[in-house]
């Protein structure tokens, strides 16, 4: 971690490789260590080097998930019930929580880019939330025992988008 062009964190959690071949690496220590605080860094093979974009500037613990839209906008979530929008051209950050979004108030477990643009978000027991980026709104899915057509249950811990475009979730 101290190493100059080194990765700004010893616990990596979540990978994204670009189509130009370079890497989001995003990580931290889920035990909220200030010495490991999360991290995003973008990793270029030709270079062999790490360039930190978040770090420090967030709350403790780590950067779990990571997704990247078409616009090229890196997508992810914290251990602190968050999702971030970084755009690494401007480093602006934008975070969204359940206090100031239609988010829920639950850990988030996964994140994945669909191919309509939406975001899809696995909880821990809040169940499967549905963001449209363009619109801004957060939808969620939750499990009815009383409605055999809901999801099985509120806790998603992996989220997978097939070649036809249908989302799995388990």
């Amino acid at each position: 971690p101290d190493v100059t062009g080194g990765i700004s964190g010893p616990m990596v959690w979540a990978l994204h490789e670009n189509e130009d071949g370079t890497i989001w690496v995003g990580g931290g220590n889920p035990d909220g260590n200030a010495d490991w605080p999360p991290f995003l860094d973008l990793f270029d093979p030709k270079t062999k080097t790490f360039d930190p974009y978040v770090s420090r500037v967030l709350p403790a613990g780590l950067i779990n998930n990571l997704a990247v839209d078409e616009n090229g906008n890196i997508w992810f979530s914290d251990w602190n019930y968050s999702l971030y929008k970084l755009n690494p051209t401007t480093s602006e950050l934008r975070r969204f929580t359940s206090g100031n979004s239609l988010l829920p108030g639950s850990r988030l477990q996964s994140i994945v880019k669909s191919a309509d643009g939406n975001l899809w978000i696995g909880t821990v027991n809040s169940g499967l939330c549905r963001f449209d980026p363009p619109s801004g709104t957060f939808t969620t899915y939750q499990h009815d025992p009383n409605d055999p057509t809901s999801i099985s249950d509120n806790f998603i811990f992996s989220i997978y988008e097939d070649q036809s475009g249908l989302i799995w979730i388990g």
